[in-house]
């Protein structure tokens, strides 16, 4: 991995525990797609229609992994 993009993740992790009363983990929608076993285009799609609420940071939307695992037991029962 390039130092831009050492220094690029450094400051997303510094933007998303910058807020104290945010102490979950984040993930991007690739790791959104691999937890809930979903394409790209149904993140995008629950997103849109406000199942999953992203936290936008520059260019990108970052979801609380808590929020993914309640949601994928919500629909496994």
């Amino acid at each position: 991995m390039a130092k831009d993009q050492r220094d690029f993740f450094a400051r997303i992790e510094a933007l998303l525990s910058s807020n104290p009363t945010v102490n979950e983990d984040w993930v991007d929608g690739l790791e959104v797609q691999g937890l809930l076993g979903v394409t790209r285009k149904t993140v995008y799609r629950l997103t849109k229609n406000g199942t999953l609420e992203p936290r936008r940071i520059g260019r990108r939307n970052y979801y609380s992994r808590s929020e993914i695992f309640k949601l994928r037991a919500q629909f496994l029962k």
